[in-house]
């Protein structure tokens, strides 16, 4: 079950990187993820996330939101990143039994900084900051001209 998921992002991981973002590999993706979310917070989600955890099985997730991070701006592929990162935040935060979770938990968070994770989501923040900026600025440019019949404002 959860190993074939797994796997199977990672396939779309390195087929979403080589092809340039298609959208099959995008859906099967998603719908992993969709998948591994739900089994991380239901009945025995603490002992899936520790089993993705333990297992490496979250190296791929880190290469598939890496990948589609790559693009900037950024790929229109909807939930996959956020629900990666969240299916990843609910991994990384689980509470551990052993000392093997903990280096398993130490080598991923080490593996999130060696794929330049932090730097893209930075960078992919800002490229959202400026988008909303100008969606704002164009709205705001619209009301102005239709309150004031395009004439710009007082005069005096």
């Amino acid at each position: 079950g959860i190993a074939a998921v797994a796997r199977l992002i990672a396939w779309a991981a390195g087929r979403i990187e080589r092809v340039d973002h298609e959208a099959m590999p995008v859906r099967l993706a998603l719908a992993g993820i969709g998948l591994l979310t739900e089994a991380s917070r239901g009945r025995g989600g603490k002992r899936n996330r520790r089993y993705l955890l333990a297992t490496g099985r979250l190296l791929p997730i880190i290469d598939l939101v890496s990948c589609c991070l790559a693009f900037a701006p950024p790929p229109p592929d909807g939930p996959l990143i956020p629900n990666s990162l969240l299916l990843l935040s609910f991994c990384l935060s689980v509470p551990l039994r052993s000392t093997l979770q903990a280096q398993a938990r130490a080598d991923s968070i080490a593996y999130l900084v060696t794929a330049d994770l932090v730097t893209r989501l930075d960078r992919i923040l800002e490229w959202a900051t400026q988008q909303v900026s100008a969606v704002a600025g164009a709205a705001a440019g619209r009301r102005a001209s239709a309150m004031g019949g395009g004439g710009g404002g007082e005069e005096g």
